[in-house]
């Protein structure tokens, strides 16, 4: 599209994209952008929603010897031990003394889960 080619945002008629660009506070390239992208220059102008921005991050049920957690963050926090360090035990590179100590950190949270 050429920046001399009018377009129109938030009821106001521009001659071109560079006089858009002005206006907006943006450089001519996000004005063609927007047009090339969406079509229209609404978001650049504020007034269309935002677009949703989608999170990979889906937390995964994690048992660690039979005790279920939602995710494995939650599972290290509560048994007092680094993310990293679970995700070795998990992994089953752990050494004798972290599986003793994995084992005595999640008697603890049985004790505690069975007081609630």
């Amino acid at each position: 599209m050429s920046n001399a080619q009018p377009c129109a945002a938030a009821g106001h008629v521009f001659r071109s994209q560079k006089e858009a660009a002005a206006h907006f506070g943006v450089s001519p390239a996000a004005v063609s952008w927007h047009l090339n992208r969406h079509g229209h220059l609404e978001r650049l102008a504020g007034d269309a929603p935002p677009i949703p921005k989608k999170s990979g991050f889906k937390p995964k049920k994690t048992f660690v010897l039979g005790i279920p957690f939602k995710s494995r963050r939650e599972a290290a926090a509560e048994l007092g031990i680094a993310d990293r360090t679970l995700r070795k035990y998990l992994s089953g590179e752990a050494s004798e003394a972290l599986k003793k100590r994995i084992a005595v950190a999640s008697m603890a949270v049985r004790k505690r889960r069975a007081n609630w």
